[in-house]
């Protein structure tokens, strides 16, 4: 069995501290789930399937959305195994998916491809992908999120509100204010590890908002690309005043030194293009907002991004003749649950598996805990 591994942040859904009981191990505090409590080995090895591209080969509409997941022992896992007694609640997550996928009640879901971790893209050695990444995190009624997490603004951040210690008028600097952040969020893909231009490299602070209807754009400086105006944040009517994009969002430059104005704020997305142009490797993609890097990915934003060698062994480029690697890995067409549902003759054949691994502390309403600003650690 091939394992695909990630030397960066391990991001598989389990809860560190399940039933462990030594005192050298006990289970960090947080949260108002016991971790102990958690029944263990009743769930399956999630493996992500393939994510589906927009139709054209080597493209993608790719958006961040919120939703449910059933990541704790329950829902859908505890129809699939009796022994699972006491269910426990689904979780709400952020996470990646096509555009064109209904967002779902709670995924894992037949009918969507959003899921936690996200659907893997998958990619060929000097083939490029084009990528339209999609700021979604907007509720049912298309207006903004907030976060799950607290923000602090006192950090050096993604600062819509352009509202600096300093007194610089720009949009990553620290805060003045005390309070949690509760405006629309920030985001920018990166994918770790790409051979990429800088118009295409998801730098911190390149980020943009969502396209939300409760979200009003101060205006931009056409060439410094500077706020022209001190946004006014949360009007009386509940509304957004804001800087939309990051000061790097629409000036950064292509290989050839082109300036590439890749970020829309009126759809809230951005185009990027990946050359593939490095040997077989497995690779990730997650937010890397600045000052919300640590926040968006414990949120769950994160999947494999791998390139295969067409030319290579196994599809590995510089295996020596003769050389193979286990098989066969996931591929286009095969569903959540056909992946992930014991004894499924799918799964069973799979041989090459992805796994990520990222600790996680939950309420027991199913919620992420993550530590407020008083109680970091």
């Amino acid at each position: 069995m091939k394992i695909k591994r990630l030397n960066s942040l391990l991001a598989m859904p389990l809860s560190l501290g399940v039933g462990i009981t030594s005192a050298l191990a006990a289970p960090l505090p947080g949260g108002t789930l016991d971790p102990t409590t958690i029944p263990k080995y009743v769930t399956p090895l999630v493996i992500p399937p393939v994510m589906h591209d927009n139709g054209t080969p080597g493209h993608y509409d790719i958006a961040m959305r919120q939703f449910k997941q059933q990541i704790l022992p329950g829902g859908i896992w505890a129809t699939l195994n009796p022994a699972i007694t006491n269910p426990l609640p689904a979780t709400t997550v952020w996470s990646y998916g096509p555009n064109a996928d209904p967002t779902p009640a709670v995924a894992p879901a037949a009918n969507s491809q959003f899921n936690y971790p996200a659907f893997t893209v998958e990619n060929t050695v000097n083939t490029p992908t084009s990528v339209n990444w999609i700021n979604g995190l907007v509720d049912a009624n298309g207006n903004a999120l907030s976060h799950l997490f607290p923000i602090d603004q006192t950090l050096h951040w993604a600062n819509p509100l352009a509202e600096c210690l300093g007194g610089q008028l720009r949009t990553d600097c620290k805060g003045t204010s005390t309070l949690p952040w509760q405006g629309p969020v920030p985001i920018v893909p990166h994918v770790h590890g790409a051979h990429v231009s800088a118009d295409s490299d998801g730098y911190t602070e390149a980020w943009w908002l969502p396209s939300a209807n409760d979200i009003h754009c101060v205006p931009r400086d056409p060439v410094t690309h500077a706020p022209t105006t001190m946004p006014r944040g949360q009007l009386a009517d509940g509304t957004w005043e804001v800087v939309c994009a990051g000061s790097l969002a629409n000036r950064l430059t292509d290989r050839a030194g082109n300036v590439n104005a890749n970020v829309d704020t009126t759809t809230g997305s951005a185009a990027y293009l990946y050359q593939n142009d490095q040997p077989s490797t497995t690779l990730w993609f997650h937010d890397h907002a600045l000052g919300f890097t640590r926040l968006n990915v414990y949120a769950g934003p994160a999947g494999f991004w791998l390139i295969r060698d067409p030319a290579g062994a196994s599809r590995e480029t510089g295996l020596g003749a003769g050389m193979i690697l286990p098989g066969p890995a996931p591929v286009a067409g095969q569903g959540v649950l056909d992946l992930n549902t014991p004894g499924n003759p799918v799964r069973n054949s799979i041989r090459e598996i992805p796994i990520v691994i990222q600790g996680r502390s939950f309420n027991a309403d199913g919620s992420l805990f993550y530590p407020g600003q008083t109680h970091q650690i």
